[in-house]
C-alpha cells in the first residue's frame, strides 16, 4: 500500500473534513499525494457540492495543501508534541 485517506461530513461546522491523508515516505514526490487529494476533492464535490473543506496538518505539509487552494486559519504550537505544530486549514468552495 502506498497511501490512504478519507473524508467525512462535519455536521457541527457544516464542512467536510479531510482525514488521515498519508503517503508512505518512500513514495513522496511521485504524485501520489496529489492524486489522492484530487480524488478526495472530486468525490467531496459530488457528495457535498458547495461545501467548504477543512483539514489539520503540520508545519511540514501545510505548503502542499496551499498549492490546492487551502488557507491557514489557525496555528497551534506544540499541539501534537513539542516542536510539532497543528495547522488548521480550509478550502472555501
Amino acid at each position: 500500500m502506498v497511501g490512504s485517506g478519507g473524508y467525512g461530513y462535519n455536521s457541527a461546522t457544516k464542512t467536510v473534513d479531510l482525514t488521515w491523508g498519508m503517503i508512505d515516505f518512500n513514495f513522496h514526490n511521485n504524485g501520489f499525494g496529489t492524486s489522492l487529494l484530487n480524488y478526495r476533492i472530486l468525490h467531496i464535490s459530488a457528495d457535498y457540492p458547495k461545501t467548504d473543506i477543512t483539514l489539520n496538518t503540520t508545519q511540514y505539509t501545510f505548503k502542499f495543501y496551499e498549492r490546492f487552494g487551502f488557507q491557514v486559519e489557525k496555528i497551534t504550537e506544540n499541539y501534537y508534541r513539542k516542536g510539532l505544530h497543528r495547522y488548521d486549514m480550509i478550502k472555501v468552495i
